[in-house]
Parts: C-alpha cells; structure tokens; sequence
C-alpha cells in the first residue's frame, strides 16, 4: 500500500508540477528504485547524479558560479545529454552536499529543468 501511495504522488508530480520534488526516508528503503521506476514508465528523460557516488558532482555544484555554468558543467560530466526543457535532473544522495537545496532552488527558478 505505501509503495503504490509513494507511487502515485511521484506520478503526480511528474504529471503536473513544475517544483521540485524532495524524498526523504530512511536508507534502503527503496527511494531510488521507486523513482527510476516511476520516471521510466511515464517515459521521462532523466540524468541521474549520485553525491554519494560521485563526488565530482558536489565539486561540480559548489565551484558553480550561476545556472549555466551548473547546467554546462553537468551536460560535460555526464554521460546524457540534458536538453532545456525536457531533461529531469535526478540528485540522490544529497545529505552528502547541504547547500544543494539552495543550487536546486536557483534551477527551479531558472525554469530548464524539473528536479528530484
């Protein structure tokens, strides 16, 4: 039942908002997977960053100056391309950067992209 509620609020706001959207919960409790899967089904493009993982990516975001140079630094480093517009940008594990809201709330404003 929670798995098919966390479900239909993700598809949700995929569907219809223009916000950012932040999970939280305990570790390995599926939150990923939950999110792939929802963004796979509904056939969104995704790039997906792991702070955990790639610790490139919090150097990346602090050494950012404005929304371009986030946006530039992110398309060199990844491996997909992110197009304005249609490109969601996942961020899992972002307890490993703090200040990553404040980056994500400038993208929001910018309007480019919808972020997880």
């Amino acid at each position: 039942m929670l798995l098919r509620k966390i479900e239909s609020q993700i598809n949700y706001w995929i569907n219809n908002s223009n916000k950012a959207l932040l999970i939280n919960g305990v570790r390995q409790a599926g939150k990923t997977f939950i999110i792939r899967k929802c963004l796979e089904e509904n056939g969104c493009h995704f790039v997906e960053f792991n702070l955990l993982k790639e610790p490139k990516i919090v150097e990346i975001l602090e050494s950012s100056l404005s929304i371009d140079d986030i946006i530039l630094k992110l398309s060199l480093y990844s491996e997909q391309r992110i197009i304005p517009y249609e490109t969601i940008i996942f961020f899992d594990e972002i307890q490993k950067y703090k200040e990553i809201v404040t980056k994500i709330k400038f993208l929001v404003e910018d309007n480019r992209f919808d972020m997880y």
